[in-house]
């Protein structure tokens, strides 16, 4: 646990999208500062700091430039909360990974001074909270933990993502809703930059499954007897394959972040990946 939190502490999960808010004016990446995220090169004046000269550039073509850096501001993150029937499937459940997600970003965004949203996608119930940390991190747990799996999930409610327009919105969710892609657009919409935590179990990439089995609709409740034989076990991987690379293909064509999560999976690469 010691080591979690260590990592935690270590990575600032940033936009990639220039966000503006009402916190604290322009976030990062729209002003100069002394991040480490590298922003553009300016004509070097006397004043500047000669450790931000690009020496290299300089020895190839004599030209003094300096570089510039993003400036590190707080942004509002937002983390978006799948409570829909279907997250209660998969050993271990995709809701208990979900909730251990939830509350290792949360510490990360509390630690590093950011306001946190949590909002639940079925219900539109959310929670807004400021640092410091540890009176946040109570605040995740029990809020995470009053979560109940059971309704259907379907975007119907456009009002609700408005309040939170340009804020990093994180959004954990096992894929399996309508309005997938017009959640998406919205986002690009009220310019959120987005991360999509696509959340599966192992279950569902490789069923185990033979002969005769009774198929559970996770949000409906209808049953239906099937037999798979290889080769419907073959359709049935292809056909997965291509849910996961479409919900990729989604986000990359708004220019925003997918990570496909196998529950039970170690968090900390997760959490690395994020961070970079």
């Amino acid at each position: 646990m010691k080591n979690l939190i260590g990592l935690l502490e270590q990575i600032n999960i940033y936009p990639h999208k220039a966000l503006r808010s009402n916190y604290y004016g322009n976030y990062m990446r729209n002003t100069k500062g002394h991040s480490n995220d590298f922003l553009k090169y300016e004509n070097y004046k006397i004043g500047d700091d000669l450790n931000k000269v690009d020496w290299k550039k300089y020895c190839k073509s004599r030209e003094l430039l300096s570089k510039q850096f993003g400036e590190e501001k707080n942004y509002r993150v937002v983390i978006s909360v799948d409570t829909s029937k279907s997250m209660e499937y998969g050993d271990p459940l995709k809701s208990v990974y979900q909730k251990d997600i939830v509350e290792s970003i949360g510490y990360s965004v509390l630690y590093h001074q950011h306001p946190l949203v949590l909002i639940d996608m079925v219900t539109f119930d959310y929670i807004e909270i400021f640092p410091p940390v540890e009176k946040g991190m109570n605040m995740v747990s029990e809020w995470i933990s009053k979560r109940k799996y059971n309704e259907s999930f379907k975007f119907s409610n456009d009002v609700i993502y408005s309040l939170f327009g340009d804020s990093l919105n994180i959004c954990i969710s096992d894929g399996w809703f309508e309005g997938y892609e017009k959640f998406v657009g919205y986002q690009f919409s009220v310019r959120n930059d987005l991360i999509l935590l696509h959340i599966v179990s192992q279950q569902e990439i490789i069923p185990p499954l033979n002969g005769t089995f009774i198929l559970t609709d996770s949000e409906t409740g209808e049953k239906i007897s099937i037999d798979f034989t290889d080769h419907k076990i073959n359709e049935y991987s292809k056909l997965i394959k291509e849910i996961f690379d479409e919900k990729k293909n989604c986000c990359k064509r708004y220019g925003y972040r997918y990570f496909r999560c196998i529950s039970g999976s170690p968090i900390n690469d997760l959490l690395i990946s994020m961070g970079r």
